[in-house]
């Protein structure tokens, strides 16, 4: 069996899932059951990545108001810019990319998501920031509504839920771990 790369990850999130064979089938590009905890750990590690980029903005607060001149309350603004785009870009985005192939829409989001927290970490003003964060919450929700579909697609209908709290195991994670290694990293 040879090992699972990237693009056993990505054909994995296609469903149906074949249950049936060790390796890729050919015919239909898709992991077999044996692929699938790999495939949950991926769609796990974009939570990670989503979660730890959405609460670690807290303990950089400081940083960025006195950065830009701002008091407190005021850079607040960020914090709730980021908010208002995942209520907005959920339902925009489920509708936009119904008929989008899943893989190719999650690695979209993804993309989108880390253009957004680039260009957030290069904002020259406080007013360029606030909107670059609304706009990198945009794909937040779609993501892991995404993501989720996915997950539950690569598994018979007992293990549903499991894989569902595998995908939100991911934004765990980033409560537990990703946010206080950000806030050493901030304040180290």
């Amino acid at each position: 069996m040879r090992p699972h790369g990237r693009s056993d990850i990505l054909n994995a999130l296609q469903v149906p899932i074949d249950m049936s064979g060790s390796t890729i089938n050919a015919s239909t590009g898709v992991l077999p059951i044996s692929g699938v905890p790999l495939a949950h750990a991926a769609l796990a590690l974009g939570g990670f990545a989503i979660g730890t980029a959405e609460f670690a903005t807290m303990s950089f607060l400081p940083a960025f108001t006195s950065s830009f001149g701002v008091d407190a309350p005021t850079g607040g603004h960020v914090i709730s810019a980021y908010a208002l785009g995942v209520v907005v870009g959920a339902p925009l985005l489920a509708f936009a990319g119904a008929r989008m192939d899943r893989r190719n829409l999650l690695l979209l989001l993804l993309g989108w998501f880390a253009l957004g927290n680039g260009l957030s970490a290069l904002a020259s003003s406080f007013e360029s920031l606030v909107v670059l964060r609304f706009f990198t919450a945009i794909p937040h929700g779609g993501y892991f509504g995404v993501a989720i579909l996915c997950a539950v697609g690569m598994v018979q209908q007992d293990k549903q839920a499991t894989a569902v709290g595998s995908v939100i195991m991911g934004l765990a994670l980033a409560t537990l771990t990703g946010v206080p290694l950000e806030r050493l990293h901030s304040h180290g």
